[in-house]
């Protein structure tokens, strides 16, 4: 999969797919979530490893930035400063990756969800953190964007939870991988691909 690192993509309010959530569905029945790209799955398994015992999720303080070396360029750690009322004004960028900066062409660690995203786009980022929030559960969503050169871009994504007192969302940990590949929305079966 050909991972785009082009400035040639806008952010625009044109993204006709919704999150996906019957992986979200296929969590909570003990049912592996499916991706198209391994370095996803990594993440999934990394993230379920620091989960402490007798915890839904783990803490920030759990997660150690050396141990996510392959996914820095494409992550994303929202925190929800008022975890029971989720806005664009409550989702602070605490790190955004560089691949992630480029694609926006602006740096966007320390801003507000409220500061960057077009109203279609910010709808949906804060449908996800929701459902995020209120299931304390993983999510894989797919979306598509359009490319000034004509040509669509996809991305492949990840969001799970993270919680300082081990039952209220307080963080999401995202690794946002984009691609000129259009993304299976409901794999039958694991397609592990490594992205470029």
């Amino acid at each position: 999969m050909t991972q785009l690192k082009s400035r040639s993509i806008r952010d625009v309010d044109d993204i006709p797919e919704q999150p996906d959530w019957q992986a979200l569905t296929a969590y909570w029945e003990n049912t592996p979530l499916v991706f198209a790209n391994a370095r996803l799955q990594r993440l999934l398994d990394y993230w379920k490893s620091r989960i402490p015992s007798g915890r839904m999720m783990p803490s920030r303080n759990d997660i150690d930035p050396r141990d996510l070396k392959e996914h820095l360029d494409d992550i994303m750690m929202i925190e929800l400063t008022e975890p029971e009322n989720i806005t664009a004004e409550t989702c602070f960028l605490r790190v955004v990756g560089t691949n992630l900066t480029y694609f926006h062409g602006r740096e966007l660690t320390g801003t507000y969800l409220s500061e960057f995203a077009l109203p279609n786009r910010r709808e949906k980022g804060l449908m996800s953190f929701r459902h995020i929030a209120e299931y304390k559960a993983p999510l894989r969503y797919i979306g598509q964007y359009i490319v000034l050169d004509g040509e669509a871009a996809y991305n492949e994504s990840l969001a799970v939870p993270l919680s300082n007192d081990g039952d209220r969302v307080n963080m999401i940990l995202s690794s946002i991988l984009l691609s000129r590949e259009p993304v299976s929305r409901n794999p039958d079966k694991p397609v592990m691909r490594e992205s470029a």
